[in-house]
């Protein structure tokens, strides 16, 4: 039970659950990108509900995946809860998840974007997207991440310049 919330607050959810894996070695006893993984259980499929006062009022229902994540905005007060369903479908018989849930009083609202567009032209800066029909609210968080090829450039420089000042110091 998340308790007694009153409109204004927000609640941020999220669920995740295992996804069984299988690997075969390549034959060096290590386990590296040479071995081959697949997936040796069905993924189970779980829902994540928001209940208020007994009633159902939101549900992250994927079907992808092994995550589920939820916001909801406060609107009226209540007794809330979350709830847990799983689907019969995939997983072991006892499926192991975790559940998480935060409670923000006074919420920072989300950027509206309206031409989606937008989100790729402004990864750079980092972006959040959102969409509140009845309270409910998903977003999106863009954050640039340098290429690996930068870092490798530089890394590539540096051993040029240090071997280059080794001979001079050798000479």
């Amino acid at each position: 039970s998340l308790g007694h919330l009153t409109a204004g607050q927000r609640v941020d959810t999220s669920m995740t659950w295992d996804y069984h894996v299988g690997r075969t070695d390549n034959g060096n006893g290590v386990v590296d990108a040479g071995d081959k993984f697949y997936q040796n259980v069905p993924l189970a499929d779980f829902a994540l509900s928001l209940i208020k006062d007994g009633r159902v009022i939101a549900t992250s229902d994927s079907l992808y995946d092994n995550t589920e994540l939820l916001t909801y905005k406060i609107t009226t007060a209540g007794n809330y809860a979350l709830e847990v369903y799983r689907h019969p479908t995939g997983g072991n018989r006892n499926e192991t998840f975790a559940v998480a849930a935060h409670v923000l009083n006074n919420p920072p609202s989300f950027r509206s974007i309206e031409d989606p567009t937008t989100l790729v032209a402004s990864a750079s800066s980092g972006v959040s997207r959102s969409i509140e029909p009845a309270g409910v609210s998903r977003s999106i968080e863009v954050t640039a991440v340098p290429e690996p090829s930068s870092g490798l450039l530089l890394l590539i420089a540096t051993g040029i310049a240090c071997g280059h000042r080794r001979r001079r110091c050798s000479q």
